[in-house]
């Protein structure tokens, strides 16, 4: 057959009943079968999401056919196998039969899982940096607060016992610096 030479698993099924009625060495390879062994077989035993081969078969049995459709597909050992799917109907020896093309893709899906639980596991990484970097914010602007606050406190304490002990122009001075205080500490305090 002229499908046994070509790189892409090809396979060849009846549309009344789904039954395999030709596959290719590739077929076979990505099924992890040997040729006869696929044959004669109904579609749905390769077949992971039911929902999906209906659908493939809904829009070849329209005419439409379906190309770049990805599938779960099982293996002869129940692995999933994802393959990228085309499919079209046509008449053979007298049957309206859906040829299927199909190439595996199932490391390319490996992959892009792998990428996006990094991608999660990035997020979450993200998430808890900016939460640590906000908690130490909160603790970096307390700590701040309480010190300036008590070192104000000592500083208007300080001028109290000086206001006692001064006049003149530098008691009006010192006045002065202990409204800047009080403002400043009203401040610290909101």
């Amino acid at each position: 057959k002229i499908t046994d030479t070509a790189p892409a698993a090809i396979v060849m099924l009846r549309m009344a009943d789904q039954v395999l009625l030709s596959a290719n060495r590739a077929a076979a390879e990505i099924f992890g079968v040997d040729v006869g062994t696929m044959l004669g077989k109904p579609l749905p035993s390769y077949w992971q999401d039911r929902e999906q081969r209906d659908l493939l078969l809904r829009e070849v049995a329209s005419g439409q056919g379906v190309r770049g459709m990805e599938a779960p597909l099982r293996s002869a050992t129940g692995a999933t196998i994802w393959a990228i799917l085309s499919a079209q109907q046509t008449l053979w020896r007298g049957e309206l039969v859906c040829v299927v093309s199909m190439a595996d893709i199932t490391g390319r899906k490996r992959i892009e899982q792998e990428v996006a639980a990094a991608n999660a596991r990035l997020h979450a990484l993200s998430q808890r940096l900016l939460e640590a970097q906000e908690a130490e914010r909160r603790s970096i602007a307390r700590e701040l607060h309480d010190e300036i606050g008590q070192s104000l406190t000592a500083l208007k304490l300080h001028g109290a016992v000086l206001e006692k002990q001064i006049a003149g122009e530098p008691l009006r001075l010192l006045q002065d610096g202990m409204r800047l205080i009080d403002r400043t500490l009203e401040q610290v305090r909101d």
